[in-house]
Order: structure tokens, then C-alpha cells, then sequence
């Protein structure tokens, strides 16, 4: 279902996500905007990559959306006054725009499309959301060689639009009509890929990127020549067509299936660099920790008791209570045989800021496993390990925000 053309129900929100896109774009390009720092270019690009979803495959709803949604969401937050605004004003700093204004309501409408057509795109493939999880904002121009990787990008999605003009030319010729189901798979295979890497572009296109967006989209990006040659290899049209023309196809299918995707595969491989050089750089300084939700310190208390109960009794934590959570602590807490600490099955908890295992009531023993995955939480401050043998310091020394370990 992925690798196919979105069914009819996901095409109708699609084309209502299509709509409110134009009518945010109409917004921006009528819009008296004070601020020189306001990505308006970049904002474009997104609008002309959310209008092609309904030309590409389903997948690409459910990997080209999540970012774009969530880099709009930035946008409301850091242009737009929110109420009480007004006792923090900058007089430095350009005013903000007006809450209620056209581009205020226009981007509403689209985040909600948008939200529609992802929840439905999700529900239909099966796919859970992502975990929820702390994120590092990394300055695009400390990447090293940016430009060229956004150089190559661009020629990437050039070259697909010329290859599917290509293949849409000589299919043209050899009477395959554009609603058959082959030479659809292709082009929207192709109209897929181009529009990754024009979003995976614009991205980089910001002043910050989070990791996760890159890697999403870079994901998209290294599965899709893949997908392209497997849409090219099914097409056959032998037997239906005059020799030149079946010459011309065949021609085509070898050159995309040999040398017609260098210039895609050459882009994904600079963004797969920039991606292992972020997670190589765990201390840049550019990188900062957005603040941890507010949250009712009952649902917090409730939460992190029931998290406590669920560990103790070998059981998965769900998400919602998960995101909850702000301390795990086991002091005082009886446990019946070994009290084992698997901190896979812990890696989800976004806002894990305190851990303590001292003062367990007669456990036999700690039974730690997959404790290099302890570095995922970025807020943990307190870790406090008492007696309990936990083997190695080499993953704790990955806790960059670690301020006391007892």
C-alpha cells in the first residue's frame, strides 16, 4: 500500500491539504512581513512539495509531512505574538506578527490537513507515531560542505524530473496510457524521490535542523532508487510497441537502472555524511535542549508510580505515560527476586531528568541490559546507582547534562 498511489479516501484529505497550501502560500505573498529573518523562500519550497504528495506515493505522505508540519509549527511560535507576549517585548527585535491575522489563519487550516491526511496515511499502513523524544537543534552552517550537499540535492531532483520525462515521452509514444497501472507506479515512484530531496533541501535551507528530520528524510532518500528501479524493472512493454520505440525503453530501463540515478545516490550519500557527522559531534555547542513541557504534578506523581510499577513488574511502559515522566525513582519500592533495568525498554521517556535506584527494598540483585542506550536521555541530571553493579561509567560518560551520580 505504500508503494502505491494513495487510495481515494487519502486522496480526498490530500487534495484538501492541497487547498489549504495554496491559500497559505496566497497569504505569505500578500503579507507586509517586518521581519528580514523570515524564511519565506524556504516556506515556498514547502508549499510546492506539500502540492505533490498527490502525485507520488502513499510513503511519502507519512515521511514528507512530519517535518514540514513540524517546521511550521516552528514558524507559529517563533514570528507569531502569543498572548502575554507583551510583557516580554524585545524593542530590538522586529515586531512580531498579529495572531488572528490571514497567514495566522491560513497556516491552521493546513496544520490541520495536514495532521488529517498523516493520521489517516499512518492508520491505513498500520504505522504507529514516532516516540516522542528530546531534540537537539543543529546549525546547518556548521555542517561542513552544506552548500555542496544542497547543490546536490537540487541536481538530484532535477535529474528525476528529467528521467520522468524522459520514460513519459517514449511511453507516450508506444500508446501506454498515463492511467495504466505500471507507468503510473512510475511516475509517481519518480515524483516521490524528487520531492525528498527537494524537502531534505529546503531543510537544510534553515538556519537549524533537528536530527531526527534529517535522518527521516534521509531515510526516504536512500530507499528510493531502490523503489525506482523496481517500478522501472515491472514496466514491459514488448510486444505492444514498433521496434524504435521498444529500443528507446529498453535503452532508458538500462540507463536508470545503471548510471540514471548517480547524481540521486551521490546527494543521499552527502546527506548520509552530514547525518554520521551530527551524531558524531554529540558536544557541539550549537545544540541546545528546548525546554521540558509543563505538566500537572498530579498526572506527573501518577505517572511516574504507575511507570515504577510496570518496570518492577517486567511490563512495557506505554508512550503517554512515558512523556509523563520526570523522575524514576525505586527508593523504598519492594521488589520480589532480581529488579531487572533493561534501559531499552526505558529508551522512550522523553523527559527523563532524575533516576534513582538506591534504597530498593531486598531485590536479590540489579540485572542491567542495554546500558549504552542510557545515552538517549539527554535531561537526565541525577542518576543515582548506590550499591548496584552497573558494570561500565563508559555509557554515563555519554549523559552530557549529568550534574550528580551517587
Amino acid at each position: 500500500m505504500l508503494n502505491e498511489k494513495p487510495n481515494r479516501k487519502l486522496m480526498a484529505q490530500l487534495r484538501l491539504m492541497v487547498k489549504h497550501a495554496d491559500e497559505f502560500g496566497e497569504a505569505l505573498r500578500s503579507a507586509n512581513i517586518p521581519d528580514p529573518a523570515f524564511p519565506k523562500a524556504e516556506l515556498d519550497e514547502h508549499i510546492i512539495s506539500l502540492k505533490e504528495l498527490p502525485d507520488g506515493l502513499a510513503r511519502g505522505v507519512i515521511e514528507t509531512i512530519p517535518p514540514i508540519h513540524d517546521r511550521l509549527t516552528d514558524m507559529k511560535l517563533d514570528y507569531l505574538e502569543v498572548e502575554g507576549d507583551e510583557d516580554e517585548i524585545d524593542f530590538d527585535a522586529p515586531p512580531k506578527l498579529k495572531r488572528g491575522n490571514n497567514i495566522d489563519q491560513a497556516i491552521d487550516k493546513l496544520l490541520g490537513s495536514m495532521s488529517s491526511a498523516l493520521t489517516l496515511a499512518r492508520r491505513q499502513a498500520g504505522e504507529e507515531p514516532p516516540a516522542a523524544e528530546p531534540e537537539f537543534q543543529i546549525e546547518t552552517g556548521t555542517i561542513s560542505k552544506i552548500d555542496k550537499v544542497k547543490t546536490d540535492l537540487e541536481e538530484a531532483a532535477n535529474s528525476l524530473g528529467r528521467e520522468k520525462n524522459a520514460a513519459d515521452e517514449i511511453l507516450g509514444e508506444a500508446g501506454i496510457e498515463e492511467n495504466d497501472t505500471g507507468r503510473d507506479r512510475l511516475n509517481r515512484t519518480l515524483q516521490y524521490g524528487q520531492t525528498a530531496a527537494r524537502v531534505t533541501k529546503t531543510e537544510l535551507s534553515f538556519k537549524e535542523v533537528t536530527k531526527s528530520r534529517l535522518k527521516t528524510l534521509g531515510a526516504a532518500l536512500k530507499k528510493t532508487p531502490h523503489l525506482i528501479k523496481n517500478a522501472a524493472r515491472g514496466l514491459e512493454i514488448a510486444g505492444r510497441v514498433a521496434m524504435p520505440v521498444l529500443k528507446a525503453w529498453n535503452e532508458w530501463q538500462t540507463k536508470i537502472t545503471e548510471s540514471g540515478l548517480d547524481s540521486f545516490i551521490k546527494a543521499t550519500q552527502g546527506v548520509q555524511s552530514a547525518i554520521e557527522e551530527i551524531e558524531n559531534e554529540t558536544t557541539r555547542t550549537q545544540r541546545t535542549l528546548p525546554p521540558i513541557p509543563d505538566i500537572d504534578e498530579d498526572t506527573q506523581r501518577a505517572a511516574e508510580a504507575e511507570a515504577v510499577q510496570l518496570i518492577v513488574a517486567g511490563k512495557a511502559v506505554p508512550q503517554k505515560i512515558a512523556t509523563s515522566v520526570r523522575e524514576l525513582s525505586f527508593r523504598n519500592v519492594t521488589v520480589e527476586g532480581d529488579l531487572l533495568i533493561d534501559f531499552e525498554r526505558i529508551s522512550h521517556f522523553p523527559y527523563l531528568t532524575a533516576f534513582n535506584l538506591r534504597n530498593v527494598i531486598s531485590p536479590n540483585k540489579f540485572v542491567f541490559k542495554n546500558v549504552d542506550d542510557i545515552h538517549v536521555h539527554a535531561y537526565l541530571k541525577i542518576l543515582g546507582l548506590g550499591n548496584s553493579d552497573f558494570g561500565t561509567l563508559e555509557a554515563i560518560g555519554t549523559l552530557t547534562n549529568l550534574q550528580t551520580l551517587y
